[in-house]
């Protein structure tokens, strides 16, 4: 039994944007069929979302199956936190600027200390993922 749950693991990989960046367009299409409708009209989304893989292809990862196919992935962006109630980000799309303008004003993509990261909801292929979902 274990054997046969390695054997199925090994058919993936989990990767990043920054070590394969030639399946970018693979990684947007995924987002562009599987998230909500409103969110690709969201005011910040279409500013800022676009920075993710251009900012932070390192915390932008996907699971990749032996064949080549993109069939989930997901967004991590760091952000500063000062670890007050005070300072807690009012959303998601907070967390997205305050990611933004770190890097673009302090200039750096890992923010000052303590930071955690924000994952924004992952996208999977559903036609794949029944096929490595079900029982």
């Amino acid at each position: 039994m274990i054997q046969l749950i390695r054997n199925e693991v090994e058919k993936f990989k989990i990767l990043t944007l920054a070590e394969r960046p030639d399946l970018a367009d693979q990684i947007d299409g995924l987002f562009a069929a599987s998230w909500p409708e409103f969110m690709r009209h969201d005011q910040v989304a279409d500013e800022y979302f676009l920075y993710l893989e251009q900012l932070f292809p390192q915390f932008q990862f996907f699971l990749l199956e032996e064949g080549g196919k993109v069939i989930a992935a997901g967004n991590v962006i760091p952000f500063y936190w000062d670890g007050t109630p005070e300072g807690l980000p009012s959303g998601w799309d907070d967390v997205l600027i305050r990611g933004w303008r770190n890097t673009i004003e302090v200039g750096s993509q890992t923010p000052r200390l303590p930071f955690p990261l924000l994952l924004i909801p992952p996208s999977v292929d559903r036609e794949s993922a029944s096929e490595w979902l079900r029982p």
